[in-house]
Formats: C-alpha cells, sequence, structure tokens
C-alpha cells in the first residue's frame, strides 16, 4: 500500500513538473510574441505588434503553440484536488479544462496574422479581427468563470486542497499583473502578457511542492 502510495505520488509530481515547465515556456513565447515596453495591449488596435521584430513572433508563436499544451498534466492534479466533490465534478472540470487548453492554444496562433497584417497591410487587420478577438473574449469568460468556482469551492474546504491555496489561484495572481501594468508600467508591461502563464506556474507549482501534504492518500 505505502509503494502504491508512493507510485501515485510519483506520478502526481511528474504531472505538475511538466505542468511547470509548460506554463514556464509558454511565458518565454508570450514575452516573445506579444511583449511590448511601451505596453498598450488594452487598446485593441494591435499597434503594440508593429515594433516587434519577425524573429520574435516566429519564436512565440512555436514557444507557445508546442508548451501549452503539455499545461494539461497539471489538470490531473485539479482532477484529483476536486475528487471529494464526487467523480462526476472532477470529470467535467477536468475535460473542460483541457478543453480550455485547445481554446487558449487557438487564439495563440491568431497573434501572427494579426501582427503581420498590421505591419504590412493596417487596413487587413479588422478583417483578421473577428478570427481573433471573440475566440479571446470566450476563452477569458470561460477561464475566470472556471477558475473562480475553483477558488471559491478552495476557499470553502470543498477539495483537498488547504483553504489557503485560494490566495495562491490565478483568481488572486491575475489581478496582480494587471495591478503592475497599471501602477508600475516598467513591470507590468512585461508581466501582463504573461499573466495567464504565470498564474498556472504559480499554482501548478505549489500544487506539486505540496503535493504531499494534500494529495496523500491517494484513493
Amino acid at each position: 500500500m505505502e509503494a502504491t502510495q508512493s507510485s501515485h505520488l510519483k506520478w502526481l509530481q511528474i504531472a505538475g513538473i511538466t505542468a511547470v515547465i509548460a506554463a514556464l515556456i509558454g511565458m518565454v513565447g508570450d514575452i516573445c510574441l506579444l511583449y511590448s515596453p511601451n505596453g498598450g495591449y488594452e487598446a485593441g488596435d494591435f499597434e503594440f505588434l508593429r515594433a516587434i521584430p519577425n524573429s520574435r513572433l516566429i519564436w512565440g508563436h512555436y514557444l507557445g503553440l508546442v508548451a501549452i499544451p503539455f499545461e494539461s498534466a497539471g489538470i490531473y492534479l485539479v482532477w484529483l484536488a476536486l475528487a471529494p466533490l464526487g467523480k462526476k465534478t472532477a470529470w467535467a472540470a477536468a475535460i473542460f479544462g483541457l478543453y480550455l487548453m485547445f481554446i487558449g492554444v487557438g487564439y495563440h496562433v491568431t497573434v501572427y496574422p494579426l501582427a503581420d497584417a498590421i505591419r504590412t497591410n493596417p487596413a487587413q487587420v479588422e478583417a483578421f479581427k473577428p478570427f481573433s478577438e471573440p475566440l479571446g473574449l470566450v476563452f477569458a469568460i470561460a477561464f475566470f468563470v472556471a477558475i473562480a468556482a475553483l477558488t471559491l469551492v478552495i476557499a470553502r474546504g470543498k477539495t483537498r486542497l488547504p483553504k489557503w491555496f485560494a490566495f495562491v489561484s490565478p483568481l488572486a495572481t491575475y489581478p496582480l499583473w494587471v495591478l503592475a501594468y497599471l501602477i508600475v508600467p516598467s513591470v507590468g508591461n512585461l508581466l501582463a502578457p504573461t499573466g495567464f502563464n504565470l498564474s498556472m506556474a504559480i499554482f501548478f507549482g505549489l500544487m506539486t511542492w505540496k503535493a504531499e501534504a494534500w494529495a496523500l492518500p491517494i484513493k
């Protein structure tokens, strides 16, 4: 029995480390693809992409495309944490989280065409927007609804995670990068584009680090 628990813990930690590494690589991809020292991300005109060299865009495009799907390994940790809510709820959350990964990657792929259009034929930006902005909006709304629900059940002690994990969930950390963008632009301009991956890296990282305290015994 002890050997089985040790084996489960090992696989949990492997999944968590995989998710963290993927999120960190995703952050590098976000910086390559989106970072502008002058910000302007909220303007909606994608002008901030104009100054980003093609070499950075290509690296950002492929790093995100290759790395982000591996963050789905962290969904195993979430599934396990939600076990006290019942198998159906845990599986529904896991499947929905996996689905969101697909949407996130899809949105990531739309950035390069917008960057190319803003530099070569700005009139085409409006033609590309319907293929990008709705997808980004759907992802943002679905992500924050899901994370809000997850944070709520953690805070209420309904999961295997300690209640303090509610304070390190993406719902709690993501606003910090937005505040940094508004208050300390020199820092926020760098953190804001990485917000999703940075928040997930912190959350999965702490879940992995503290796995022995919350995940055992694994039933």
